[in-house]
């Protein structure tokens, strides 16, 4: 097969592996709605080097999802554009075209979902339909060479520094929270006498330790 070239195939359903460290959200239940509504139109794409060489789908994991949730609910009701053969649904996919590496197919795989957002949702908004880990995982791919096109490098370095920022203050705010705190009363002409026991105390127990002076 020409790799310069698409070509559709329809394969079994349950043969089709999805993205391993595919981080996008998918609203599984909205997707058979749509599919159910207006039939299954937009095909799944697969890229050789995804899944470390193993291969994968790049571009469809959430429809993937959602056929396999549908099958499993009533295989005897193909959606329209889905066929069957021996009782097994058959699903169209694209192959060819694949990327130059894992890290470039997992790029593509962001710029699928994201180029056409980018005119109307900043980054932050954009990265709500992923989760957490995906803007490390982006990161990665700047890197490695294959920075997606729809993902400004400033922006995403911007947006690390502030959940970093985030992360330590509620790191901050969790420990006070649940700090121990000891009170020692000792007389005030012992308290210098004292402070280096107060501060192995600190090292040991890991505590706040508030020294009372009395006379």
């Amino acid at each position: 097969m020409d790799k310069e070239e698409l070509t559709l195939k329809y394969v079994p359903l349950k043969t089709v592996i999805g993205w391993d460290t595919n981080t996008k959200k998918h609203d599984i239940p909205t997707l058979i709605r749509s599919i159910e509504k207006h039939g299954f139109r937009d095909p799944l794409s697969y890229d050789n080097n995804l899944n470390k060489g193993a291969g994968g789908i790049v571009e469809g994991n959430g429809r993937d999802l959602a056929l396999k949730t549908m099958y499993a609910q009533n295989p005897k009701k193909p959606p329209r554009g889905i066929s069957t053969s021996g009782g097994d649904w058959l699903v169209p996919v694209l192959f060819g075209l694949d990327a130059k590496s894992q890290v470039a197919a997992e790029s593509y795989g962001i710029d699928h979902n994201l180029v056409g957002l980018k005119s109307g949702l900043n980054l932050d908004d954009m990265m709500k339909l992923y989760e957490e880990q995906a803007a490390q995982m982006i990161k990665g791919m700047q890197a490695g060479g294959s920075m997606p096109v729809s993902i400004d490098a400033l922006d995403l370095d911007a947006m690390l520094e502030a959940d970093q920022e985030k992360l330590a203050e509620e790191e901050i705010e969790l420990r006070e929270k649940t700090m121990l705190r000891v009170l020692i009363s000792i007389p005030v002409n012992a308290a210098m006498e004292a402070q280096p026991y107060i501060d192995e105390l600190k090292k040991i127990i890991g505590v706040e330790v508030d020294i009372s002076g009395n006379g």
